[in-house]
């Protein structure tokens, strides 16, 4: 009875340290489980903070490249509305010496055409007297110089009353323009005074063209670049490179003027 109870309790003994292990074991095994899930709630925790730390510098790095950029743009916008302003200021200022300029412009032309307008009454009783002279005098008679010359003195007169100016376009002083008989009249009057002035010229410098003739008797009455691109009706600009051209003709640098009036005088005094 002893020995059968005695094993019974051995037995139920073991069984209960079996159990014993098992729980302890279980109990080990949840311990490593929990440490196992605090350490892993740890690292997302880690992680979590991480990734939130890095998102607000990605955030903040953002927000400054922002803000910086909007400064830079706003700074931009002011220098480019500076700028603008400078522009529009100055093109105002032209505009306003565009302005002026064609004012002054208009106020000249419209003082040289009442000045022209006066005149031209005057160039008509001139063309008259020296039509009415030309059918008096079936031949015309040689005045005492060669100013005195009726087409000198109408031209002389022209130049007086005109004022021709180089910067102004020649069209301006159509009304004063020589015509081709009065032209012709000049040469002849030249050549009457000064022992064939242009004959002479043309064949003394081979190298002048007809319309230089023209120019040369326009020169020996003193007239000056503007007055012979006006009366000619030839841009300033042309008459003035012919003028230098047929200075490189005479070989001289002195105004053709003179230069002509030299070459003329040759004859009178041989």
């Amino acid at each position: 009875m002893y020995i059968a109870g005695n094993t019974v309790s051995e037995g139920e003994s073991n069984a209960q340290v079996s159990q014993l292990n098992e729980l302890f074991q279980q109990h080990l095994q949840w311990e490593q489980e929990r440490a196992d899930a605090e350490r892993q709630g740890k690292v997302r925790v880690q992680r979590n903070r991480m990734i939130m730390a890095t998102g607000i510098l990605v955030v903040l790095a953002a927000l400054t490249a922002w803000l910086l950029h909007r400064r830079k743009m706003k700074e931009q916008r002011e220098e480019a509305n500076q700028q603008i302003e400078v522009e529009r200021e100055a093109h105002r200022l032209e505009s306003q010496k565009l302005e002026a300029e064609r004012e002054a412009h208009r106020l000249e032309k419209a003082s040289m055409s009442g000045r022209l307008k006066k005149s031209n009454q005057e160039v008509r009783e001139l063309k008259d007297q020296i039509k009415r002279q030309e059918e008096v005098n079936a031949k015309p008679q040689q005045a005492e110089s060669f100013t005195d010359e009726p087409i000198c003195r109408l031209i002389l007169e022209r130049v007086h009353e005109g004022q021709f100016k180089a910067q102004m376009d020649c069209k301006l002083y159509k009304d004063a323009a020589l015509s081709k008989e009065q032209v012709t009249a000049l040469r002849d009057a030249a050549d009457r005074h000064f022992n064939l002035f242009t004959v002479r010229l043309a064949k003394a410098y081979p190298n002048l063209t007809k319309n230089d003739l023209d120019y040369c008797c326009l020169y020996l009455l003193g007239l000056s670049d503007a007055d012979i691109s006006a009366l000619m009706q030839r841009a300033y600009t042309t008459v003035n490179d012919r003028g230098r051209k047929m200075k490189a003709i005479f070989g001289t640098e002195e105004p053709l003027s003179t230069t002509l009036r030299s070459f003329a005088e040759e004859s009178t005094s041989n």
